[in-house]
């Protein structure tokens, strides 16, 4: 009896090792699937990367969301999925960056890895001193020089103006336009920034300025003699290391006249008879960010005389003003006297979403985009010069074509 009672307790001692060591194994096994589907999620953002690559028309080939595979890979699958990352169309939001799904899937493991991308090619707009998106048309007996490239992607029209050295394109026609450059019709058209998310690391990055902290002098808001810096900020609302301000106007008309900025003044939502007038100076910072962004339609009627310190402003606001005061020097010197003058120029990127109107005298020492049509204004002078800086260092929102993974971002993302 206690022979046949042994035996019993040593079989189910035996069943129960048995079972501990089938569990063990599951368990071993699940581990093992789990850690394999993680790197084939990995592989999977991996393998998204180089079918983007191979693929030029990758935006519509594989829209949002779609699942692209499975595709077999060791002991499971690899799939993925694309999406905007900045809220926008995949398909047309071509300078959004994006965001890639990476699926990994072992039995009944499953492991989603993504990976934020970001075109790293600059727009070839940039390749011009001046791209209009809509129809660019000239004034009559209006002066036009300087260096580089005009073009539109639609027309330019002159008054029988003569652009000098500047060459000139359209994708229909250029007409009544003489000058010793190219002119030519029927080019292919060119690549211009997302309008509606080509300000948003301006929003995201730079300081805001109420527009109710300004003057109002009958229907306009004024921003006349002020300072703005990575270390200076006369408008109040405390400085920004990047030297980029945002001024939302809410559909109000500003006004911008005797500054200096050197940064980055981002105009949002103008009011429709917003201008930049008079004398300013902006330059762009180390960092190549635009000079100056415009949300919607402004006219840019600069003044050919300098900018220059003023010891009796004569406005009510600011009674003084010193442009390069201790954090805005200028060509290296920093003083508190009222004796230097400054060019009355954009020395960068200006970038205006809307229509844009020049008139008086206006001078571009860089590049000018614009988002609508362009009118120049009978008898006014626009000078134009191109340089390369903002091609070779693409700004935020300046760029598209081919993808690079943005540092930082991957993460591993809930399984289904």
């Amino acid at each position: 009896m206690f022979v046949l009672a042994t035996g019993m307790v040593i079989a189910v001692i035996a069943a129960a090792v048995l079972t501990v060591a089938q569990v063990n194994g599951r368990v071993v096994s699940q581990a093992n699937d789990s850690a394999e589907a993680e790197v084939l999620a990995e592989n999977a953002v991996e393998y998204a990367l180089n079918v983007i690559a191979n693929d030029s028309n990758w935006r519509t080939d594989y829209p949002a969301l779609m699942a692209v595979g499975p595709v077999p890979m060791g002991r499971g699958t690899i799939s993925f999925t694309l999406a905007d990352d900045m809220g926008g169309t995949l398909a047309t939001s071509t300078t959004d960056s994006i965001r890639i799904y990476g699926t990994g899937k072992v039995r009944n493991a499953t492991k989603v890895y993504s990976l934020k991308a970001a075109p790293v090619s600059p727009l070839n707009c940039l390749q011009t001193v001046m791209d209009v998106s809509g129809a660019a048309t000239f004034g009559s007996t209006m002066t036009i020089s300087g260096s580089g490239l005009i073009a539109s992607n639609v027309s330019v029209t002159g008054n029988s103006n003569n652009f000098n050295a500047l060459n000139v394109e359209a994708v229909t026609t250029v007409l009544l336009c003489s000058g010793t450059g190219t002119h030519t019709g029927l080019a292919a058209a060119r690549s211009l920034p997302d309008s509606t998310h080509v300000f948003d690391f301006y929003k995201t990055n730079g300081t805001s300025i109420s527009i109710g902290s300004l003057p109002k002098v009958g229907v306009n808001y004024q921003c006349f003699y002020r300072v703005l810096s990575p270390s200076v900020n006369t408008l109040g609302g405390g400085t920004n290391a990047s030297g980029i301000y945002v001024i939302d106007c809410q559909n109000n008309n500003i006004q911008v006249a005797f500054c200096r900025v050197v940064g980055t003044l981002v105009l949002l939502n103008v009011g429709s008879a917003s201008t930049v007038q008079s004398s300013n100076y902006f330059q762009t910072g180390t960092n190549g960010y635009p000079v100056l962004m415009v949300q919607g339609a402004i006219t840019i009627k600069t003044a050919s005389a300098n900018l220059v310190d003023n010891s009796a402003t004569g406005n009510a606001t600011v009674a003084s003003i010193n442009y390069n005061q201790t954090g805005a020097p200028y060509q290296g010197v920093a003083d508190t006297t009222f004796t230097t003058a400054y060019p009355s120029r954009f020395d960068g990127l200006v970038y205006v979403s809307g229509a844009l109107t020049t008139s008086t005298v206006v001078n571009i020492n860089g590049v000018l985009i614009v988002g609508g049509a362009y009118t120049g204004t009978t008898l006014s002078t626009l000078t134009l010069n191109y340089d390369s800086s903002s091609y070779k260092n693409p700004p935020p929102g300046f760029t598209g074509g081919s993808l690079a993974p943005v540092s930082g971002s991957w993460r591993w993302e809930p399984g289904p």
